[in-house]
């Protein structure tokens, strides 16, 4: 009897042997496949990508290029470029346009690689939280997703950048609470710090890695605080130090005040103007158009949401999932502005989902089929909807032209215009002369390669119904004054609104005082007139006349006396009690923007923004 027990032991072990390296292939075959269908993916939307390579900059785009370009000079933002953006999106561009060029083409590019490598990431996320097959199919959802017009996708926009660190930090984050290596949670902390200070919705990143940390932290009995304590302080310290190191860097170049107000006290009142009403419509009207580009991929992730058809055994899974959806939503609420591009930092979670509905749809068929059919299956299931989504933006995404896509995202903004009047500018000027840009079109400094006269690049700020708003306009008009650029590009708030924003509590002095500026200081070189189908680009004589289309922009050239006419005139109206320490050149007290009003942070900054013209 033992002798035959023994031979029915060694009988049912041979049996599982072969089960067990049959397991084993199906899921070597099974990581491979997902591996491949992903590379598949990725290629299909970089050839999408590719060929929208060319699209023009939008605004933001052109914010961050020339903001790049200040930076690879070795100038700081905040005293030579105005924005409430923290300064890592000018350091991210300016890897970008080291790497791939200083072009648009180059950013786009850049784009196209980021966007690569956060998919990647997603995938090896999802596939640690649940398994491949949900890893592939979020990845693949998060691809397509993040391409879509509604989402404003093919350009690069900061929320793509802070997306990046942002999953790579959760992902180091879940490795750091298995490995529970100090140097892991280090490192986890140092990307969701990085995500914050490329735009400030990634703080919404850093909330949610701190409840995970909290929440998921492996006890143990008898549980001891000493790890616990070592662990939370690794992991602040890698959050706090990418800040840390912004702040010292404009604390030893003296420009920390700068810094601070245009990052912290003007957002203040820049994201307390919308009211939650208006803010529920922004909503509706963003979301509402995301979701008719992309139903397919979303009615995937509701099914991965809905609780009767989870698996018991991914509860831990689906609290993390439920976390990080939480704090996503978070990050595009600030202001509750609700723009397209916003939504981006959404996707990656509502990606995740949808993978997690197809792994719940191949559950079904857990018990009917091999593990190997079931991920096929799976596979197909996420291919088809991935692929009738593509098929939803076909217009867009394959037939369209760079320059019809972005008439298409961004109707009659000079954003195409914007590459022709750079280069009429670059070819009239030389390298050392400044220009200015009255409206928000940042972009025609970066392709131009020209200084700006003023540190607003944008237009936005002074036309809100904050406190500041009539003394940013006092202060442009003041360096523009002071820099006497050699050309002026204008666009009119009247036929361009898109890049102004006016609204019923808008001050209209920094126009009145342009009036006469123009009026007296320089003559009209160019005007570009925008139709439906075409820009009719008007230069020298030829730009004489009035505009045929309500869309249009004009390019002004100084006059040749202009300079010493200005000098006289501001020598014939210096006032007396002037301050001695200010330029006095292109200030004159008969302009209706007073040159004694008091600057908007001080002094200091002014005497700096006034000494623009000697760099």
């Amino acid at each position: 009897m033992p002798g035959k027990n023994r031979d029915s032991k060694q009988w049912d072990q041979q049996i599982e042997q072969p089960q067990e390296e049959k397991l084993r292939l199906q899921k070597r075959h099974a990581e491979r496949g997902a591996w491949l269908f992903l590379l598949a993916v990725l290629l299909l939307v970089a050839g999408i990508r590719y060929h929208l390579l060319n699209v023009p900059m939008e605004r933001d785009e052109g914010e961050y290029a020339y903001g790049a370009q200040l930076m690879l000079q070795g100038l700081l933002p905040y005293e030579h470029l105005y924005s409430m953006k923290l300064p890592g999106i000018y350091g991210a561009y300016a890897l970008v346009l080291s790497i791939f060029g200083q072009t648009h083409t180059g950013v786009h590019a850049g784009l196209l690689l980021i966007n690569a490598i956060t998919s990647i990431l997603i995938f090896l996320l999802a596939r640690r939280l649940i398994n491949p097959l949900t890893g592939l199919a979020a990845a693949g959802s998060f691809a397509v997703l993040s391409v879509s017009q509604s989402v404003q996708g093919v350009f690069a926009n900061a929320e793509h950048f802070v997306i990046l660190p942002a999953v790579g930090g959760l992902l180091v984050l879940l490795i750091a609470l298995e490995k529970r290596r100090w140097w892991l949670f280090f490192a986890a902390g140092f990307l969701l710090g990085l995500g914050f200070i490329i735009k400030q919705h990634g703080f919404a990143f850093i909330l949610a890695g701190v409840v995970i940390f909290l929440t998921q932290y492996p006890g143990g009995r008898p549980f001891s605080w000493k790890p616990l304590g070592w662990h939370a302080l690794a992991l602040c310290s890698g959050i706090l130090l990418p800040y840390a190191v912004v702040c010292i860097i404009f604390l030893a170049s003296g420009s920390f005040d700068q810094f601070w107000f245009w990052t912290f006290k003007y957002p203040r009142a820049y994201i307390s103007q919308i009211s939650f009403k208006d803010g529920s419509y922004n909503f509706l009207g963003s979301f509402g158009l995301i979701l008719t580009d992309s139903w397919p991929l979303w009615f995937l992730a509701y099914i991965g949401l809905r609780p009767p058809i989870w698996n018991k055994d991914e509860r831990k899974s689906r609290t993390l999932l439920l976390i990080l959806s939480l704090f996503s939503f978070l990050a595009i609420c600030p202001g509750l502005f609700f723009r397209p591009h916003y939504f981006v930092l959404l996707l990656p979670v509502v990606s995740m989902w949808a993978g997690l509905g197809v792994n719940s749809l191949t559950t079904i068929l857990q018990s009917r089929v091999s593990n190997l059919s079931r991920f096929s299956i799976g596979v197909l299931i996420a291919g088809l909807v991935m692929a009738s989504t593509l098929f939803q933006q076909r217009a867009f995404l394959f037939w369209m032209s760079p320059y019809a896509a972005s008439r298409s995202t961004y109707g009659p903004n000079p954003f195409p215009e914007s590459l022709e009047i750079a280069d009429y500018i670059r070819s009239h000027t030389g390298k050392n002369e400044h220009v200015a840009v009255i409206g928000s079109e940042p972009q025609i400094y970066f392709y131009s390669g020209r200084r700006a006269s003023t540190g607003y690049i944008y237009t936005y700020a002074m036309m809100e119904g904050h406190d500041f708003s009539l003394e940013m306009q006092e202060q442009m008009a003041r360096e523009i004054e002071n820099a006497q650029p050699a050309y002026i590009v204008y666009i009119d708030p009247a036929s361009i609104p898109a890049s102004w924003l006016p609204s019923k509590d808008s001050h209209w002095q920094l126009f009145k005082w342009f009036k006469q500026y123009k009026a007296q200081f320089y003559t009209r070189a160019g005007l570009i007139e925008i139709f439906r189908d075409k820009s009719c680009y008007r230069w020298g004589a030829e730009a004489l006349g009035a505009p045929r289309s309500k869309w249009w922009i004009e390019v002004l050239k100084r006059k040749a006396s202009a300079n010493s006419v200005e000098s006289r005139v501001n020598t014939r109206n210096k006032p007396e009690n002037s301050h001695s320490t200010f330029p006095a050149k292109g200030i004159s007290t008969n302009n209706l923007l007073l040159y004694n009003r008091c600057p908007i942070i001080g002094k200091g900054l002014t005497q700096k923004a006034l000494s623009r013209s000697n760099l």
